[in-house]
């Protein structure tokens, strides 16, 4: 695997874990943000070891899914992740504060998609 491969795939994990800590931690807005850089990053990574070239510089999930040619569940699961890049950090972006937002029942599924996402990706990148 390519070194910058593999920057962007640990970060991704350190991003994933952090995602679950805070799920335990009961800090869900933050959860939510971090189940969406993780996926940005297997994306990315994923792109730039199958394309062999730099992925677009965004941060919509479903663009990054289309460029790697992800299947269309996983690009299912991105689009329901995609919109909490802004409203788990912005108290305007979905009529209220993030940190009020969030709960157990709203966040468990991101972190499922995640999970999700990144085994695709995985295997993906094993093959």
């Amino acid at each position: 695997m390519r070194r910058e491969t593999i920057n962007w795939i640990t970060q991704a994990d350190a991003d994933f874990d952090s995602a679950c800590k805070s799920f335990d931690s009961k800090i869900y807005y933050l959860c939510a943000f971090l189940c969406h850089q993780a996926a940005l990053k297997y994306l990315k990574g994923f792109i730039i070891e199958t394309k062999k070239k730099l992925p677009q510089k965004t941060h919509d999930l479903v663009s990054l899914g289309k460029e790697a040619e992800v299947e269309e569940k996983i690009l299912t699961r991105l689009r329901t992740i995609n919109p909490h890049f802004k409203i788990s950090r912005y108290p305007d972006a979905a009529n209220g504060i993030p940190c009020h937002n969030y709960d157990e029942i709203n966040t468990k599924p991101l972190l499922d998609s995640t999970r999700e996402i990144i085994g695709c990706i995985k295997n993906k990148l094993h093959k």
